[in-house]
Parts: C-alpha cells; structure tokens; sequence
C-alpha cells in the first residue's frame, strides 16, 4: 500500500478445531499519508464477506474486490481520504497444515491425537 501505513490491527478469531474452520474481524487503523480512493491489502485463502470503514462516529459498507491469483484485496473507499482510516473487515477461512497464516498443528496427549491452532502472522 503506497502512502498507506498500519498503525494497528486488532484480531479478533473464533476457531473450529472440529471442523478446522475459523471466523475472523480484524480492526485495522490505517495512515494515509496522501489522500486515497481504495486499499490494497494483502489475504491469502480467507472468504471475506464483510468489509466496513469508518466515517465520522459510524461504518459503512465498502466494496470491495478479490484477486486470489495476487492473494490480493481491493477495498473501495465511499470517498477519497487522508489520515487516520479504520477498517472493519469480517471473514472466514480453513484452519490449514502447512504451517502458513493461521494453521493447525497435532500432538498426543494420553495416547489420543489433539489439535492446537497455531499462527505467525508477520507483515508482508
């Protein structure tokens, strides 16, 4: 994102291990140091089906498209905007094994296998 600077996420995730799934919002405060008409972030294998950004006290709706060939996403902005900016996006995704984005990982305790959810998110 070019001009646009994270400030701060907040995650928010409720994993399935049964079903190796998981719903996910984060909270994202941006810095635009330019004004802005859309943002480009980068997902890997998440379904987004909700995407907010702040306006004033309130949220609203923003378009928003997928490039899964780029692991890309393009959120249009209601209007151009510097500064602080603070989306709301909301999403599920699959609690995958090998060890990328939010991942599975197996152990044995009591002779039974167990299942933790395990993640290393970095910027990238």
């Amino acid at each position: 994102m070019t001009g646009v600077n994270p400030i701060k996420y907040k995650i928010h995730l409720e994993p399935d291990l049964k079903n190796f799934r998981f719903a996910g919002s984060t909270e994202i405060l941006l810095d635009a140091v330019r004004p802005v008409s859309e943002i480009i972030l980068n997902i890997l294998e998440l379904a987004i089906w909700n995407c907010r950004v702040q306006v004033g006290d309130s949220f609203v709706d923003c378009p928003f498209y997928v490039n899964p060939g780029k692991e890309e996403m393009t959120i249009s902005l209601p209007r151009e905007m510097a500064g602080n900016i603070t989306l709301m996006i909301d999403y599920v995704g699959h609690i995958n094994d090998k060890m990328a984005g939010f991942y599975r990982s197996q152990y044995k305790s009591e002779g039974k296998v167990r299942y933790i959810a395990v993640t290393q998110f970095e910027e990238s």
